[in-house]
C-alpha cells in the first residue's frame, strides 16, 4: 500500500479489488475466448463496463498519450522524485531530510520514503549521529556505466546524415578508443550504394584503414606511438610492415600532401574510401569516411567530388563532440 499510495493513486485500489473479486478469471470461468476480438481487454474490467465512471478513471490513468501524442508515456513520479533527491545529494553532500525536502520542493513525508528505499538500496548513507544522508560509491556504478564518446556520439547522426544526402555514398564515424578503431556510427542503411549494412562496432585497422589513417594524422606525436605499439599486438603480423617508423612517416606525409587519408580494398576488396580525422573539444578523437566502389572512382576523383562536404562534415561534428 505504500507503494500504491505513493505513486498518486494510479486507480482507486479499492474498487480495483473488488472488480478483481468478482471478476470471472477469480471464479474459475474462462477469461478469454479464443479469437475473440471482443475479449481483448483483461476481464476484471470487462465484466464492469457497466461501470462506466469507474472504467474512464483507470483509462485516463493508465493512458500512454496524455497528450494525445501516440508514444509519449506518462512520467512515473516516484522516479522522478527520487532523481532529484540524488541530484540534491550530489550538490549538497551530507543534507537532512528537511532540507532536501525544501530543495527539492517534495513533501517531507515523501521524502523519508524515498530515502528509506535508497538506503536499503546501498545508494545513500544515513549518519547515525544526525539523522542527515549522502550519496555512496554506489552511485558511481551508475555513472561509470555512461560513456562521454557514446553520448556526444548521438549529436553527430544529423551531420553523417546531411552528408549522405548530399552526396549519396555511405559514411563512417570511428572513434580511437583503447587504443583500437571502432566503428561507431554509420550511413550505410542510408545509401543505396552499398554492399554492406551491418559495420557499428566493427574495428578498423590503424594503418591499412582510411578511417585510421585520418585518426593518425590528428594525433600527437607521443598519442600516435601508444596507438603503433597498440596497433602491433592488436593488429599483429598483418600489419607489421606499415607499422615500422619510416612507413608510417611515409603514410603521413602522403596524407599531408593529399589533405586527405584513404585506402583502396583495406576492408573488403570491392570498395575505397577517402576520410578527415577529427578532434573534438571533449577530446575526443575520431574520422568520418566517404566509402565508394572501388571500379567507380579513384581516391582522387573522389575527393575532387566530395571533399569539401567531408570538410564541413568533420567540422560541425569537432563543434559538437
Amino acid at each position: 500500500m505504500p507503494v500504491i499510495r505513493f505513486i498518486n493513486g494510479l486507480y482507486d485500489t479499492h474498487k480495483a479489488a473488488a472488480i478483481i473479486e468478482r471478476s470471472p478469471s477469480c471464479s474459475g470461468q474462462r477469461p478469454f475466448a479464443a479469437g475473440s476480438v471482443e475479449r481483448m481487454v483483461p476481464p476484471a474490467i470487462e465484466a464492469h463496463n457497466r461501470n462506466p465512471q469507474l472504467v474512464r478513471s483507470m483509462n485516463t490513468s493508465m493512458s500512454h498519450e496524455p497528450d494525445g501524442k501516440p508514444g509519449v508515456y506518462r512520467q512515473v513520479r516516484s522516479l522522478t522524485r527520487g532523481l532529484a533527491l540524488l541530484e540534491a545529494l550530489a550538490t549538497l553532500g551530507w543534507a537532512s531530510p528537511g532540507e532536501l525536502a525544501a530543495g527539492t520542493e517534495i513533501d517531507r513525508s515523501s521524502v523519508y520514503r524515498i530515502l528509506s528505499t535508497l538506503e536499503a538500496l546501498g545508494y545513500v548513507l544515513r549518519h547515525e549521529n544526525n539523522g542527515t544522508f549522502t550519496l555512496t560509491q554506489k552511485v558511481r556504478v551508475l555513472a561509470d556505466g555512461a560513456r562521454d564518446d557514446e553520448i556526444l556520439l548521438k549529436q553527430v547522426r544529423p551531420h553523417l546524415s546531411r552528408l549522405t544526402a548530399e552526396i549519396k555514398w555511405p559514411s563512417d564515424l570511428a572513434v580511437l578508443s583503447g587504443g583500437v578503431v571502432t566503428i561507431q556510427d554509420s550511413t550505410h542503411r542510408e545509401s543505396m550504394m552499398t554492399f554492406h549494412r551491418a559495420v557499428v562496432r566493427q574495428r578498423r585497422s590503424l594503418v591499412k584503414s582510411s578511417l585510421g589513417r585520418a585518426i593518425l594524422t590528428v594525433l600527437d606525436p607521443r598519442e600516435r606511438e601508444i596507438a603503433l605499439q597498440i596497433a602491433s599486438v592488436v593488429e599483429g603480423a598483418a600489419t607489421a610492415k606499415l607499422l615500422t617508423p619510416a612507413a608510417v612517416e611515409r603514410l603521413l606525409a602522403d596524407c599531408r600532401r593529399d589533405g586527405f587519408a584513404w585506402a583502396v580494398g583495406a576492408a573488403d576488396p570491392r570498395i575505397s574510401a577517402i576520410a578527415l580525422g577529427f578532434r573534438g573539444r571533449s577530446g575526443l578523437v575520431g574520422a568520418v569516411n566517404v566509402i565508394f566502389f572501388r571500379k567507380v572512382l579513384t581516391p582522387a576523383e573522389a575527393a575532387a567530388r566530395y571533399l569539401p562536404q567531408l570538410s564541413r562534415c568533420v567540422r560541425d561534428i569537432e563543434r559538437v563532440v
